[in-house]
């Protein structure tokens, strides 16, 4: 079995929910390598769906946006394991938490659904005696865990999550996300994604 592991990581939202497919290996952990980041924009993306946006609230259009969006991460780049950034509750947003559970809950219950796909040939009674693969398994991390792991405080803003990561010797980034002169071209959401997928790289026993 390869020591080498690969991560699908998340920061979830309606709006932008980052991700960031990476690598490490496990008997190391020095290394922490970012082979690919995005963003899916599933409200973004819900507007085009007309004339469905004048009769359903954006929410309900933009959560199969984003099932099929993670499933489709998922079966392109065949993860280990899986992992985010965990629904929290801010007493100065508190309608954010609900959305942020049920993006949560997407990624989860996408995975479920694709282990069931995978598990669909066997009959009933070998699906029940099924051991669940870890890549099924959704890993998640509160806030504050991730921003002590990346930066130190467990109250770090977002500019500070972006720059620990960018200081960090031991995360590399791909080159393609860097322009002419130098500068990181990631978003704030794609930070917070590879802050998840370096959090579970430390954790991992």
């Amino acid at each position: 079995m390869s020591s080498v592991i690969k991560v699908l990581s998340f920061d979830p939202g309606f709006n932008f929910m980052g991700w960031a497919w990476s690598e490490f290996d496990r008997t190391e952990k020095d290394v922490f390598t970012v082979l690919d980041t995005g963003i899916i924009k599933g409200h973004q993306l819900a507007n085009r769906c007309k004339p469905d946006i004048k009769y359903f609230n954006r929410r309900v259009i933009t959560t199969p946006i984003i099932r099929e969006n993670v499933s489709s991460l998922v079966n392109k780049y065949r993860p280990d394991y899986v992992a985010s950034e965990d629904a929290f509750y801010n007493p100065k947003f508190p309608l954010a938490y609900g959305a942020l559970a049920i993006c949560v809950h997407t990624i989860e219950k996408t995975l479920y659904l694709l282990w069931k796909d995978a598990i669909q040939h066997l009959t009933t009674t070998e699906q029940l005696i099924q051991e669940v693969p870890e890549c099924y398994v959704l890993r998640k991390y509160a806030p504050k865990i991730m921003k002590m792991m990346v930066t130190g405080s467990g109250s770090a803003d977002k500019t500070k999550i972006a720059r620990s990561i960018l200081q960090n010797n031991s995360i590399k980034l791909p080159e393609v996300k860097f322009d002419e002169h130098g500068v990181c071209t990631l978003a704030e959401h794609e930070y917070d994604a590879v802050g998840i997928g370096y959090t579970f790289m430390k954790t991992l026993s």
